[in-house]
């Protein structure tokens, strides 16, 4: 399927038939190639568009692009599964960043699904921990996945202002992080703990809720799922940590793969860390953390494979 985005009406029609079912921010799952007018070719899953931009997930980061900045589109026809780079190890208890990403997008109260700077943690048992961060429902929605994106160590969905407090809005977060288990009895333990906050152990995991009084929350509501030797496992060495960000000042220029419009939503934090994860970063099989959109040619997908890139 092609479409022209300097006339967006092909791309109309296409939408209009069906075949890329990606009216308005509805999520798709399909192994897409996209071509930018600038020439230059992505591959990856098309998660949401609407008459103005795109949403794309790459290997390791979610991107926007206008309509106007893209040439064609060249979608496989059948709807799949979002792919996972690598399939769950038999102990791995979180599916990889890129199904989490996807089973998010699909959520009827997770409108305008994307990425966001995350600040450097600079302290506590997060300290140096890689993590990536994804908005929606008009912002009030916060996703963090923590650790290696392919082998999430930990996961935690919060609500921010109006919906810190809403029971709805709680029982979604309760209800998405639960999705995410893979065993029912740890299922069950999200939804025993009080709003009010406490936290339980489940096998290797800890389940976690923190209300918005809480003086690590910044005013949210949260529930995490962490797997506390995975987490330390995951911690970057000082120099990784220079490696997959930047500090404020140059990420703000667009230096970490952020745009600018994108640092306005940076919300810092209390933390003294003055650095900002760079965009597409991932950790390779000799656990070294890196940036880069591309992963090693094993790892790719059919589609990847086949055409290249």
């Amino acid at each position: 399927m092609i479409a022209g985005a300097r006339d967006v009406r092909p791309l109309a029609g296409l939408v209009a038939a069906g075949a890329l079912a990606l009216l308005g921010m509805a999520p798709v799952a399909m192994a897409d190639a996209i071509q930018l007018t600038s020439g230059k070719l992505l591959y990856g899953d098309i998660i949401s568009t609407n008459d103005r931009e795109l949403v794309i997930a790459l290997d390791y980061g979610v991107h926007r692009y206008k309509l106007s900045e893209i040439a064609h589109i060249s979608a496989n026809d059948g709807k799949i599964t979002l792919p996972d780079s690598e399939k769950a190890k038999a102990q791995q208890r979180f599916p990889s960043w890129r199904k989490i990403f996807g089973n998010l997008a699909r959520q009827p109260w997770a409108g305008d699904v994307h990425q966001v700077p995350a600040v450097v943690i600079d302290r506590g048992s997060l300290y140096n921990v890689p993590y990536t961060s994804y908005r929606c429902g008009k912002g009030g929605y916060e996703l963090n996945i923590y650790g290696d994106p392919d082998e999430p160590a930990g996961v935690e969905l919060g609500v921010y202002d109006d919906l810190a407090n809403d029971p709805e809005a709680r029982r979604n977060c309760r209800e998405f992080i639960a999705s995410l288990l893979e065993f029912s009895p740890d299922a069950d333990a999200i939804f025993e703990l009080d709003d009010e906050g406490g936290q339980t152990r489940r096998g290797n995991l800890l389940i976690e809720i923190t209300p918005p009084e809480a003086i690590d929350s910044y005013g949210g509501w949260w529930i995490s799922v962490m797997r506390p030797n995975a987490i330390d496992a995951a911690r970057a060495m000082p120099d990784e940590i220079e490696r997959i960000s930047a500090p404020l000042k140059q990420a703000k220029k667009g230096e970490a793969g952020w745009t600018r419009d994108e640092m306005q939503e940076f919300r810092g934090s209390g933390f003294d860390s003055d650095r900002v994860f760079a965009r597409g970063f991932r950790r390779t099989d000799e656990a070294q953390y890196l940036v880069g959109e591309t992963r090693p040619v094993e790892k790719r997908n059919w589609f990847q494979r086949l055409f290249g890139g």
